[in-house]
């Protein structure tokens, strides 16, 4: 017996099981329901939020230091005896220098008076919108 008859055989009946071949349109497939869009397109997207940005906001990381704290801390590096060249390029020749931890000290203090000022500002913001609030009731 030929093998290509047999293959054939195999081949029609997979495909009339499947129903890959039938040209009914009423099979037991799911059919889409018609359903009125509402005429709005903030309706469309449900599940996409917005978020309003305040330019004042500082988006960046809160662990940041100004300009000035900077060139004071390239000075405090070079007073320790470090390249600052070298500690801008990575953070494993900073980590493994002798003075590591006075560095560090010295870069958490500026950090602490910077949280303090940004935690100032907020709250000044917030008495801010609640007097406003207060006026507008």
């Amino acid at each position: 017996m030929r093998v290509a008859p047999v293959l054939l055989l195999i081949a029609a009946t997979f495909l009339a099981a499947s129903e890959a071949l039938s040209t009914t349109t009423d099979s037991n497939k799911v059919k889409t329901s018609q359903v009125i869009l509402p005429s709005g397109p903030s309706l469309r997207l449900l599940r996409k939020h917005n978020k309003v940005v305040d330019e004042d906001e500082d988006s960046s990381e809160g662990r940041t230091l100004t300009d000035l704290q900077m060139a004071e801390m390239e000075k405090f590096a070079e007073k320790l005896g470090m390249n600052w060249a070298r500690v801008q390029s990575g953070t494993m020749y900073l980590q493994r220098h002798a003075k590591y931890a006075e560095y560090q000290e010295t870069m958490n203090k500026y950090i602490a008076i910077n949280q303090k000022i940004k935690a100032k500002k907020e709250e000044a913001t917030r008495k801010a919108a609640r007097k406003a609030a207060r006026r507008q009731g």
